[in-house]
């Protein structure tokens, strides 16, 4: 390079804008953005409109950056948890999971610090907030009742007398769990509808409270209302329900205002008592 090329190589370094006093016009017109309402990304490249309007307010620089102060009784997992929802309800792209950029938690903190209505732990004089929602306990506190529990014979701590009893709220792998835990498996039992070897426990349709998780099929908390069936009998069955409440759906809409429940009616197989696969009885 020689001596002119140097130069003109340095008059343009010297017009160009600076990449610090870039980065620091970006951060200081996204800081007025969102004190002024306006959506704007927690990353990327600021929009020219966003940095002329911020120097048409005359450029206002930030303060300092607010260290977010933890409250007594709250972990940094939950401060992390408020600062995302905050974010995410003032318009502001943030990851799922992941560590949250110092900006996002300055701004939350700059705003009072809010945390979202939370349901706090059910034990006396303990105002933190509940980790464990189905049993509305704190991590201490859940931790302390389980050593507690232990103490206990499994008997008690079976059913509604577990501490992590949810009741009806239970999901479907959940629901198939009480089923074994009180009947066991399904090929210990003889088929509800036929004398072959059961192998699945099959939903029953006149089930009183059926639930269904996303993704999933529908299932009952209650175990009285499963039986065990052969894989034939219960895909069988299955079918033949879904055939009729497609029939039902059609008739209702050409039919319309009239009762048709009667017209397709589908009677499902009577519940039998559970009948011991000889093998089992034998035992």
């Amino acid at each position: 390079m020689n001596t002119a090329q140097k130069q003109n190589h340095g008059e343009s370094n010297a017009t160009e804008p600076n990449r610090h006093e870039h980065s620091t016009t970006s951060a200081a017109a996204r800081a007025w953005a969102l004190k002024a309402g306006i959506r704007v990304a927690a990353t990327g490249r600021m929009s020219q409109k966003v940095i002329n309007a911020w120097r048409a307010a005359g450029s206002p620089m930030p303060e300092l950056p607010v260290v977010p102060i933890y409250p007594p009784g709250r972990t940094r997992a939950e401060v992390a948890a408020a600062a995302r929802e905050w974010a995410r309800g003032a318009g502001l792209e943030v990851a799922d999971v992941g560590r949250l950029p110092h900006r996002i938690l300055a701004a939350w903190a700059a705003d009072g610090s809010p945390f979202p209505d939370a349901a706090l732990c059910s034990q006396p004089d303990c105002s933190r907030v509940a980790d464990h929602r189905a049993v509305q306990l704190c991590r201490p506190c859940y931790a302390r009742l389980r050593r507690a529990q232990k103490l206990h014979s499994a008997q008690d701590r079976s059913g509604a007398a577990h501490i992590a009893w949810i009741g009806s709220e239970v999901g479907y792998g959940g629901a198939h769990q009480r089923i074994v835990s009180r009947f066991g498996a399904a090929s210990l039992y003889v088929c509800n509808a036929c004398d072959a070897r059961a192998r699945d426990w099959a939903l029953m349709p006149d089930a009183a409270e059926v639930r269904q998780d996303p993704g999933r099929p529908v299932h009952s908390p209650d175990p009285e209302d499963y039986r065990p069936m052969c894989h034939p009998c219960h895909q069988l069955m299955d079918w033949q329900h879904r055939q009729a409440a497609a029939a039902l759906e059609d008739a209702e809409a050409v039919l319309d205002g009239l009762d048709v429940a009667a017209l397709v009616a589908f009677t499902p197989p009577p519940r039998l008592p559970l009948r011991p696969w000889p093998e089992s009885a034998e035992q």
